[in-house]
């Protein structure tokens, strides 16, 4: 079955919107009965499921797909390896929830709110591709900013998880206001924006595991003075992420409810037990 070439770095599920464009379908239900033979298969934006039966219909490389074309990387480097390679699976099968897998239904740090994009970026896509979509370093909470245009990202009416489940909307020019201009993004916010891109485009097929996390985050701390003996002075290390983060922006994120130095700051510090998300390793 027709099925577009997916633009670099475009969300599986921008693709799949935009397949329903092209080929002129006004009915998603009818759509997800083609491409996946269900018509309630879920508009996932980050974590998707149903892919081994995508790429039997529409020939599709799955490992292609979920490591350049979903949230997947965001998560898998900082999850044991038997939890990734399950959650690796879980995206392939018909019946299986990745939500859990992934960490990401307890963690500190949530999804945004609605899908966002860059007007520049839309404009560049327009020119080069003759339509937009929905790229992934857009859609991760606390990247506020457009890696390579250094403008802030804006919110779409289109909600990162949707109310209607199985509707796969795609990325429009009729987003653009001419009343709304995106501003520029501070240093910080670019460098920040530019590492998690990094993130997405690592290829490693290996997740290093909770010894490892534990003992690079020991070096660093070492490395940073803040460590006395094996007791680890949290107020350096919170000392040094207020000079580049804004408290402000720490509550927006989830990462500072009450006390300082927070909690899971300390944490990270300590021996890993448990995953953290991307944005708290970028911090």
């Amino acid at each position: 079955m027709y099925f577009p070439r997916l633009y670099p770095d475009e969300l599986l599920y921008s693709g799949i919107a935009r397949c329903r464009v092209h080929l002129g379908i006004g009915s998603h239900k009818t759509l997800l009965h083609m491409l996946f033979g269900d018509s309630k298969v879920a508009a996932i934006t980050d974590l998707p499921t149903h892919l081994a039966v995508l790429a039997n219909n529409t020939g599709l490389d799955t490992a292609n797909v979920i490591m350049h074309h979903t949230l997947f990387p965001l998560y898998a480097p900082f999850i044991p390896q038997a939890r990734r390679t399950d959650l690796f699976q879980a995206m392939l099968a018909a019946d299986r929830s990745t939500i859990g897998l992934a960490g990401a239904s307890t963690a500190m740090v949530k999804w945004p709110e609605w899908l966002r994009y860059c007007p520049a970026c839309f404009e560049d896509m327009a020119a080069c591709f003759g339509e937009p979509y929905w790229r992934r370093s857009w859609q991760m909470q606390g990247i506020d900013v457009c890696p390579e245009h250094g403008c802030q990202l804006l919110d779409s009416p289109i909600p990162f998880r949707r109310a209607q489940r199985h509707e796969f909307h795609p990325a429009s020019p009729l987003f653009l206001s001419r009343n709304v201009r995106a501003s520029l993004a501070s240093e910080e916010e670019i460098r920040l924006a530019k590492a998690a891109t990094q993130l997405l485009a690592l290829e490693e097929a290996q997740s290093p595991g909770y010894d490892r996390w534990t003992n690079l985050y020991r070096y660093m701390a070492a490395e940073c003075g803040a460590r006395r003996g094996r007791q680890v002075r949290a107020e350096v290390l919170w000392e040094k992420i207020l000079a580049s983060h804004h408290r402000d922006w720490l509550v927006v994120n989830g990462l500072l409810a009450s006390g300082e130095p927070p909690p899971w700051l300390l944490a990270m510090f300590r021996k890993h037990r448990k995953g953290f998300s991307a944005l708290q390793h970028l911090i």
